[in-house]
Order: C-alpha cells, then structure tokens, then sequence
C-alpha cells in the first residue's frame, strides 16, 4: 500500500523516531540517527519513478501536482505514512485487548455481538491513546475558554486528556464500555487537516483482531504483571501477559472471525 521497499534496513528502526518528537534526553539521542536515515532513504528511495501510481506514495505525488499540496510536503508525508501507523496501531489494538482482559462483562458482550470490534478499539483509543499529546502552531488567534491564543503561539494538544473529558463523554468518562455511542469521536486520531489517513485500515487491523478473538476464547484474563512503552511520545505496553482459553467456534463465530 505505502510501496517502499520494506527491506530496507533504514525502515526497521521506525518505531524509535518517535521518541524524536520528545525531550533531549538519552532516548532522543538513540532515536535521531535512526529517524535521520530513514528520512534520508525516503528522500533517496520515493520519487514519482520509484512509486507507483496506485500506492499512497504515488497518492502524495498526485496531489502535488493536483496543486493540493506543496512539493516540500511530500517526503514529510511519506515518512508518516511510513512509520506514524506502524507502532500506535500495535498499542491501540493491544490497549483494545487489555481492557477486554480486565473488565469479562464487555468481552462477554463482544462473543455476543462481534460488531462492538470496532468500537472496542475506538474506545481503547479514547481512553488510552497511544498518543498523549502533540504540539501545533497557532494560525490564528483565537479564544478558548477564557484563554486567548494569539496566532504564532506554540500549543500542546492534550489527546488523552480529551479522551477522558467529562463535559464531552458524561460522568462514566473513566470507564471502558464497548457499547459507548459515537465512541470515535475520540482525538486520537487527530482532527482537521491533521486527521489520520490510515484510520480504514486500523479499524480493518483491529477489527480482524478482535473478533478473531472474540470467536476463538471463552475467556481473557490478564497473567501477570504488564510493562509500559519507555518512549519520548507513545504511551502502551511493551509486554502484556495474558490467558485464554479456547473455545469450539460456532460456524456463525467462525464467520464473522473470517469477514471482518
């Protein structure tokens, strides 16, 4: 789909450029050779006669010379189509399936409906966005509350903290629910001219996941103690120990497991 050569040894360090986007400390200092040379295979490796023109690659290059987009555009968007969906799909879909693990109720809920898939995953996401937060630039001012953001001003967009707001999501804010109504309303995927283009395909991701899942285990509990992500930016699991226990898979379960 991004139509690069993924066997480049320069691609197989995306999860580390992150924590670029962090303080200067020791993991920015590991992470910036690694996202330096997969910025400069980029710039080597995608050009209007390496793509193709189907690929999302090829997307970019259409859209500049559509007029859509500037030229020097480009490679900035390759490279988060690149490497931006890779590690927060990975924690969102296993955020998606920690919380099944502690609260039985709403995993029973998903064996029963398994169109609560794709919900689970956004409500994941709200509550638990692999994201916390990001910076932007002011374009204009503008007032919020009774804060005024003057135009040029530097701000920093509180993603998890929006997840869990009781003005937007009610008193039940802090609960896991997959029946929770317009759960994608969520700004983890970002929002405007910054919303996420791969949002399609980590619904297809995590809804393959999860019902999979769901058709195949009886029960998901947690088994042992988890261990967090170190990084500058994302927030997730590293590890995160869990049991099953299978189950003989209804021909019903058995296709929707296999029609996601």
């Amino acid at each position: 789909m991004v139509h690069v050569p993924a066997e480049d040894e320069r691609l197989t360090g995306a999860a580390a450029t992150f924590d670029v986007f962090g303080p200067d400390n020791e993991r920015y200092q590991r992470a910036l050779p690694v996202a330096s040379r997969m910025v400069a295979f980029l710039h080597e490796a995608v050009t209007r006669d390496t793509v193709a023109p189907e690929s999302w690659m090829g997307a970019i290059f259409q859209a500049v010379d559509d007029g859509r987009i500037e030229e020097k555009d480009a490679i900035p968007l390759a490279s988060a189509y690149t490497a931006a969906s890779m590690d927060t799909t990975i924690l969102g879909i296993t955020e998606a399936i920690a919380q099944l693990a502690r609260h039985p109720q709403q995993f029973a809920w998903l064996r029963q409906d398994p169109t609560c898939a794709t919900p689970a995953f956004h409500e994941a996401l709200r509550l638990e966005a692999p994201i916390q937060g990001f910076g932007r630039m002011v374009t204009e001012t503008a007032d919020v509350d009774d804060t005024r953001l003057e135009a040029g001003e530097q701000v920093w967009l509180l993603y998890g903290s929006a997840g869990r707001d009781r003005l937007a999501w009610g008193p039940d804010a802090d609960v896991f629910n997959v029946r929770r109504r317009r759960a994608d309303r969520h700004l983890a995927f970002g929002g405007g001219p910054h919303l996420c283009a791969g949002i399609p395909l980590a619904e297809l991701q995590a809804r393959a996941v999860l019902r999979a899942l769901a058709a195949q285990c009886t029960n998901l509990t947690t088994a042992g103690e988890p261990d967090r992500v170190l990084n500058n930016l994302l927030r997730g699991w590293e590890r995160m120990p869990l049991a099953v226990k299978r189950a003989s898979a209804t021909p019903a379960m058995r296709a929707q497991a296999d029609h996601p």
